[in-house]
């Protein structure tokens, strides 16, 4: 029943949500929800944290596509800073850059090259941003880098900045956030309903159901067979790309 949902939804796309494209960038993102705070700095990888899960709950990105992305900064270096906030004197927690994070990653086992042992990043400093901030920028980033989002994705983007704006107490919910995400409030509206009737949204709430623990158990331990093999593909798939460029 859930793929189901989620194959209908993405049906949905083209006449309910694509009718207007963000032309939003990080850039405008970052301003919109926290002005001109922050801070550009080369951060030691090994200090940095991800995402939480539920403020990332976007469709993975495909091996082919962090390939390209992993080409592209090799040979022209990191485009776009990672963005981060500041835990503490040690930590920080990626809001933007999950995906550029692992690349530098499996760049630094493939060269050995120190330069991947740090990444360059947006600086938000302890207590510059609210929980709220924070995952708002997790979920706009997101929604504005990617060249194709499904249903999915957009709707979660949508119901993350609906939740926040009801937390608020915000009036005129649907029509602030058509605005920002710069679409029509008929799409803010139908994207809402998605988000409630998809049930990966809540995973947490999934493996509280006891109908879908054996389920979810086995897809838990088949990821978890895949996890090597797949860091195996990759490492193949970049060897070749940096041979090529060497």
């Amino acid at each position: 029943q859930s793929n189901a949902s989620t194959e209908n939804a993405d049906v949905l796309a083209p006449d309910i949500m694509l009718d207007t494209e963000s032309e939003r960038t990080v850039t405008d993102v970052l301003s919109e929800i926290a002005g001109d705070k922050g801070f550009f700095k080369i951060i030691d990888r090994n200090s940095l944290l991800p995402t939480p899960d539920e403020w990332n709950k976007f469709s993975s990105i495909s091996l082919e596509k962090k390939v390209l992305m992993a080409d592209s900064i090799y040979r022209n270096g990191l485009q776009q800073p990672i963005v981060v906030r500041q835990l503490n004197e040690y930590q920080y927690q990626i809001l933007a850059g999950n995906t550029r994070n692992e690349i530098y990653g499996i760049l630094y086992d493939l060269t050995n090259d120190n330069k991947y042992l740090s990444i360059e990043a947006k600086v938000y400093g302890i207590d510059e941003l609210t929980d709220d901030q924070a995952r708002e920028i997790a979920s706009d980033t997101n929604y504005v880098q990617r060249a194709t989002l499904t249903a999915r994705d957009r709707a979660f983007a949508i119901q993350t900045k609906i939740d926040i704006l009801k937390r608020h107490k915000s009036k005129s919910v649907l029509e602030k956030v058509a605005k920002q995400m710069n679409i029509k409030k008929t799409s803010v509206f139908y994207l809402s309903k998605i988000a409630n009737i998809i049930p990966q949204f809540d995973c947490k709430g999934l493996l509280k159901e006891k109908d879908h623990e054996s389920g979810i158990d086995k897809l838990f331990n088949k990821i978890k067979q895949l996890e090597k093999k797949n860091r195996d593909e990759k490492k193949e798939a970049l060897s070749k790309i940096i041979l090529r460029y060497a």
